[in-house]
């Protein structure tokens, strides 16, 4: 299965699309596409790739954008503890 990843550098916050590969007992990712670094885009722009790779998935962006979010809940990874709002 694909997903996005972030991978924080010393140079700059990059984004690929990854794939899990299990080789015997050891799970790695495959590179599948490299977008490069993420303050290259514009927040809209990455809004847009988001959109698209919704889009090309089969999902329909008005339904999506019509439900209405709720949070539940945040995690602060500073204190590695569930924050209740």
């Amino acid at each position: 299965m694909a997903y996005l990843r972030k991978e924080r550098k010393p140079s700059g916050t990059y984004l690929r699309i990854v794939e899990a590969v299990r080789e015997g007992k050891k799970i790695t990712q495959n590179i599948l596409f490299n977008l490069g670094k993420v303050e290259d885009y514009t927040p809209e722009a990455l809004q847009n790739i988001g959109k698209k790779l919704y889009q090309a998935g089969g999902g329909n962006i008005e339904d999506l954008l019509a439900l209405e979010m709720i949070e539940e809940g945040r995690y602060n990874a500073a204190c590695n503890a569930m924050v209740i709002t």
